[in-house]
């Protein structure tokens, strides 16, 4: 799942200023990339990294804030873009977050 690499990276960041703790790298994987000019996605849809799916984009009065600041932008219909909102002390979960 998209967040089990993040958890592990979070524990390894949590450890890795730790003087006893002591870390070898056993392996490694080179990366690879795919660029395509194609979308992942049909029209009108987004990427959502956190569930791996594709969304349909949100239409007026759509809460884009739920997702992280990274995607917000993809998030609204085309024309529409996300304000922040007054808010009664709503807090979200990740960094970027917001209503």
């Amino acid at each position: 799942s998209f967040l089990a690499p993040r958890a592990s990276l979070l524990a390894t960041e949590a450890v890795a200023g730790d003087p006893d703790v002591k870390m070898d790298v056993v392996s490694q994987t080179p990366l690879t990339v795919v660029i395509t000019e194609k979308c992942v996605c049909p029209p009108n849809h987004f990427y959502n990294p956190t569930t791996q799916r594709c969304v349909r984009r949100g239409d007026l009065g759509y809460e884009c804030g739920f997702f992280p600041a990274s995607i917000q932008r993809e998030v609204c219909m085309d024309g529409l873009v996300c304000k922040k909102a007054p808010t009664a002390g709503r807090e979200y979960f990740h960094v970027g977050a917001a209503p």
